[in-house]
């Protein structure tokens, strides 16, 4: 109530003045709110203010016999025009129906709802403001949750396209040093890289394209309900409320929360010394660093695998297993255009409470189609020590988080 401003509104009604009645404490209220409140509150021709709780003596003939409060006025607007039934001529739709849900007129409820709860439209109209307010209140509270996340989105694909063009451009500096012989390998890392960002690049756009247009649907239906607000009628406000229900729980359902933004993997050029050696270290290599959250409840005896960062040549996926009452990562290559390469690997353990605290593991490792493309990393640490809530390892949910870092050189491709 206290959103309405009681100089211009009814306190029982929250709504503009109709014959608006200032009583002995100098409240002023509806004649219909007033005299409905007396003949619910009365009690011995008596009842108490429902703003000040001072008892005032009923009149003689109860609400209308109190002064017009002259200086507020009708407030009567287009919010509370008569509207007339459909179904009988001339007949003013001014009851509701909670059974059926529906405005009824007098006819209608003599007929089709005499043995129903009718109640006036002006007592029901609080009801359904107020869950209109609510709905607006919900939705306004979704846009800067979608504004955020759009201009998250915005922000990490303007990061990747520069992350782009560095990175080209470092490698073309580099190129540019060697020999014609190396021009080749360096523009098969160039093509990687703009193939794999390229993907990443696809997936925030139309993600950003989802989020842009959930936040054109909720700015809309919220401006739709704030003009509802304004403009309409007790029965256009009713007649309104399921619609108005529906959209909202489509454009943003309140179990569902706002998409998280991906962690994009972070590629990294590292230029190589020009010798006489292999001519891949002329070039250098592709350093790949992505982190995964697992659940220590959902893991088991089977691997538990993401697809931590993919690409159209070079993608990795992410394991991890519970055995022996051990957790176990595997870091496997999912390529069918790699023949083989060499993989200088980094992985943690991070703990959570502490960026610079994890457990890790390093190796240098030559992957074909051959031997395999999976690496393993056994014996990580124990279920009972990852899972205690000292050690930092999880959160609150049982997540942890891998991360994992791998420089990439000696690319051989299958049709090389």
């Amino acid at each position: 109530m206290e959103d309405f401003d009681q100089r211009i509104t009814c306190s029982i009604c929250l709504s503009n003045f109709r014959k608006p009645k200032i009583i002995d404490c100098h409240h002023t209220y509806c004649e219909a709110c007033l005299d409905d409140y007396i003949d619910k509150f009365a009690t011995n021709d008596k009842f108490d203010c429902a703003l000040c709780r001072r008892t005032i003596d009923v009149p003689p003939n109860g609400a209308k016999d109190f002064p017009v409060n002259f200086y507020v006025g009708d407030q009567e607007t287009t919010n509370n025009k008569d509207e007339f039934c459909v179904d009988h001529d001339n007949e003013i739709l001014d009851d509701y129906c909670s059974g059926c849900q529906l405005v009824v007129c007098r006819q209608c409820k003599q007929t089709h709802h005499q043995t129903h709860a009718v109640q006036s439209l002006q007592n029901v109209r609080q009801t359904f403001v107020l869950e209109l307010q609510t709905l607006k209140r919900e939705l306004a509270d979704k846009i800067p949750q979608f504004q955020s996340y759009s201009d998250v989105l915005k922000t990490r694909i303007s990061q990747n396209k520069k992350s782009i063009e560095r990175i080209c451009t470092e490698v073309d500096l580099q190129v540019d040093k060697i020999c014609q012989k190396t021009r080749k390998q360096g523009e098969d890392i160039k093509d990687i890289l703009k193939k794999t960002l390229s993907g990443e690049l696809l997936n925030l756009d139309a993600m950003l394209v989802e989020a842009k247009r959930n936040l054109f649907s909720i700015k809309s239906l919220y401006n739709m309900t704030s003009q509802i607000l304004i403009d309409a009628s007790t029965v256009e406000i009713i007649n309104s409320i399921d619609l108005i229900r529906l959209e909202k729980e489509e454009v943003c359902p309140r179990d569902v929360k706002t998409p998280e933004v991906p962690i994009v993997p972070v590629l990294e050029f590292h230029p190589g010394d020009i010798s006489t050696g292999d001519l891949s270290l002329f070039i250098g290599d592709l350093a790949v660093t992505f982190q995964h959250s697992f659940n220590i409840h959902q893991i088991g005896v089977r691997s538990t695998d993401s697809l931590g960062y993919n690409s159209d040549i070079l993608s990795w996926s992410l394991g991890a297993i519970a055995r022996s009452r051990r957790l176990k990562i595997s870091l496997d290559m999912v390529s069918e255009k790699l023949k083989s390469c060499n993989c200088q690997f980094t992985l943690k353990l991070i703990d959570k409470d502490d960026d610079g605290l994890f457990l890790i593991e390093c190796d240098d490792k030559t992957l074909t189609t051959t031997n395999g493309m999976c690496y393993k990393w056994n014996s990580v640490i124990e279920i009972g020590d990852l899972s205690g809530p000292d050690n930092g390892f999880i959160d609150d949910e049982g997540n942890f988080i891998i991360e994992v870092e791998v420089n990439i050189s000696d690319i051989v491709l299958e049709n090389a």
